[in-house]
């Protein structure tokens, strides 16, 4: 008989508290060790909070809540935004670009504002501030960077031009912008039945020796066990939170309840940088009722390189009500994503334009239903006339991901369209590039929409896209050929050969590149 092998089991904790469990250290490492790359490779998903769709609904809520401020108040400070776990940079970008528009066709000076971009780790920062980009709202002022970490951060140390906001600093509200954030920071996990309350306990082993695994390994190889422990004392001081808390424990039987304490105490930190309160706005996946945020299991959770889980938005909105504050919430059933807006402000409820852009922007077809009807759109792109194609591109404000994503059947459609089309086409990709925010990802987009502007006869546009390319991702010899082919075309043989020999030098083998300059010789 032959006996069964015994896995190993490597222990990581045992019965500890979920907010204080390993789970968020891994979590704060791998962000750390991982930087931008953690969005260039994809591995952490963020197309859906950083789209131009969404970013204008935030945009002209935030525009429409400084119109208010001007009407409500007299203060002549800049409206100070702070961006949390900003990550790639892009919602900011997105952001910022229709905030322009917005006051441009206003006649606001863009010194009204001021955007703050955080993260907890400096590596993220030093990439956004060398992003070519964001270099004229750097040196306009009109961007900053500072380093904050929802746990203990209590101030915003600005590393651009220096300073710092401190509690009390600010006298316009601060805007705080919070995207899948509340849904990666330490939470608590309590489970309620007949009026009695327990602490969720959480243990945690692998099967592989942790010493040899990063916080991405151990974070996908990684296996939660749940036990409980009967509360016997108050779990919070504030008494907000103990209020809010009372009320889970009275209206729930037989649930797990995720409890966004570390969110909170944040929020009445950046509260206190301004005094006249905050407004925040916050997109995530998450559930906005209490029969919905009551879980019968403990929560899964959710893998992506890091890992997240839902956000009770319920327990958000209410512990704003109960602290006197107006919020906003969706009145569709979302899909995917929930945003939510929270006033914290004097006269919050008379905020009309804050109200009627979040109604206009983001309750009524707002940045959920987008995301919906992009999935939908996505299985049917291979089918999608040059007219539909356009018709979406401009209902998604020229999304350069939506253009990558549409390459393949723009490719298949070229040798068929006729001037009119193809006039519309090349107005449309630049419209794209210019809302284009690269993080040098192995999809070369401007490549792409070179070798489509080459299959359209467009030599001298498709030229422009492979220069830009080789300024984001350095000199290639492939693109040295396709450029000599766009020179070949229009007649400029002394540019084509250069680039040609170039090619053959790095790439002997080329046989296409050796063919081209023998035809270009019998001329």
């Amino acid at each position: 008989m032959v006996k069964k092998m015994k896995k190993m089991v490597y222990m990581l904790e045992r019965d500890q508290l979920f907010r204080k469990s390993l789970l968020w250290e891994l979590q704060s490492r791998y962000f750390s060790e991982r930087g931008v790359q953690a969005w260039r490779d994809e591995e952490v998903p963020h197309y859906i909070t950083s789209n131009p769709t969404i970013a204008r609904a935030y945009a002209e809520t935030v525009f429409a809540f400084y119109q208010d401020r001007q009407r409500l108040s007299a203060s002549t400070e800049a409206l100070t935004i702070c961006e949390l776990g900003a990550g790639s940079g892009r919602f900011a970008f997105y952001f910022l670009s229709h905030l322009m528009t917005l006051c441009a066709s206003s006649g606001v000076a863009l010194t009204a504002f001021r955007y703050v971009l955080t993260d907890f780790t400096q590596s993220n920062l030093d990439a956004w501030r060398v992003h070519p980009r964001f270099q004229p709202w750097f040196a306009s002022g009109l961007l900053e960077v500072a380093l904050f970490d929802a746990n203990h951060t209590h101030t915003l140390e600005l590393q651009v031009g220096g300073g710092a906001v401190a509690a009390g600093g600010l006298e316009q509200p601060l805007v705080v912008v919070a995207n899948y954030l509340f849904d990666g920071v330490p939470q608590d996990l309590f489970y309620f039945q007949d009026g009695a309350a327990h602490d969720c306990l959480v243990s945690l082993h692998t099967e592989a020796d942790p010493q040899q695994m990063d916080a991405a390994d151990l974070l996908e190889n990684i296996h939660v066990d749940y036990g409980y422990r009967p509360l016997t004392q108050k779990p919070y001081g504030d008494a907000i939170l103990l209020q809010l808390f009372a009320q889970y424990r009275a209206q729930l039987q037989a649930a797990h309840v995720l409890f966004p304490a570390t969110g909170l105490q944040c929020l009445t930190r950046l509260r206190a940088l301004s005094r006249n309160g905050l407004m925040l706005l916050s997109a995530d996946k998450g559930q906005c009722e209490l029969a919905t945020v009551a879980l019968r299991d403990p929560p899964a959770l959710t893998r992506h390189g890091s890992f997240s889980l839902s956000v009770n938005y319920h327990a958000l909105l209410e512990w704003a009500e109960i602290g006197g504050g107006f919020t906003l919430r969706p009145q569709n059933r979302h899909r995917s994503l929930a945003v939510v807006a929270l006033l914290l402000v004097e006269r919050a409820s008379e905020h009309d334009a804050t109200c009627a852009a979040y109604g206009r922007h983001i309750a009524g077809f707002g940045p959920d239903d987008f995301y919906t009807i992009a999935s939908l759109l996505y299985r049917g792109m291979e089918v999608m006339s040059i007219d539909e194609i356009l018709a979406y591109m401009r209902l998604n404000h020229a999304d350069a991901h939506q253009l990558a994503r549409l390459m393949p059947r723009l490719t298949e459609l070229a040798p068929k369209l006729d001037d009119g089309q193809v006039e519309a086409l090349k107005t449309m990709l630049a419209q794209s590039w210019a809302m284009y925010f690269p993080l040098g990802e192995e999809r070369d987009l401007a490549f792409e929409i070179g070798c489509l502007l080459y299959e359209l006869d467009e030599f001298e546009a498709a030229l422009t896209y492979f220069a830009r390319t080789e300024e984001i991702y350095g000199r290639d010899a492939g693109v040295w050929y396709n450029m000599a082919a766009c020179h070949q075309q229009l007649g400029q043989f002394q540019q084509a050969r250069a680039l040609l020999e170039n090619t053959l030098n790095v790439m002997p083998d080329n046989a296409g590149a050796r063919a081209l300059l023998e035809q270009m010789a019998e001329r």
